[in-house]
């Protein structure tokens, strides 16, 4: 079941957010993982009316999350996209979870959904897969370590 993430999932969320950074490979970014950073930031999400969340949950363990912000396009404040913060799932259920960002966004007549996946974290699974489902490649994001 994909659901609504409310404040009884701040542990479970943190422990998958948590089990992503470890296992998938951001430690070589040079950011260290703090803990009170994602339980305030998913709780700010939370209770933000510009941020959605979501969980899934089966038989009462929380094996996934989805958090993204709604944000105006830069060249038209009248259309918004909304951009994908975190996106974890361990039980399989990546893309029922991001269907149902995509149901919270055309209910709030958000016209972009914008997906972001880190190079060499299964980037180019994630990139077919979400090709299959009608996303394409609309720039390239890369960083710099100051």
């Amino acid at each position: 079941m994909i659901r609504k993430a409310v404040a009884r999932d701040l542990l479970k969320i943190e422990g998958i957010l948590s089990e992503f950074y470890n296992s998938e490979g951001f430690q070589t970014l040079g950011v260290p993982y703090d803990r009170d950073s994602i339980l305030e930031v998913s709780l700010t999400m939370m209770l933000s009316k510009e941020a959605f969340m979501l969980v899934s949950e089966k038989n009462g363990h929380v094996g996934g999350v989805i958090g993204a912000r709604k944000m105006p396009l830069p060249y038209n404040k009248n259309y918004f996209s909304l951009i994908e913060t975190f996106w974890y799932s361990k039980d399989g259920s990546g893309v029922s979870l991001l269907r149902g960002i995509e149901k919270i966004a055309i209910s709030n007549g958000i016209k972009l959904v914008g997906i972001v996946t880190i190079h060499g974290m299964k980037s180019e699974k994630i990139i077919r897969v979400l090709s299959k489902i009608g996303y394409r490649r609309l720039e390239n994001h890369l960083v710099k370590e100051l």
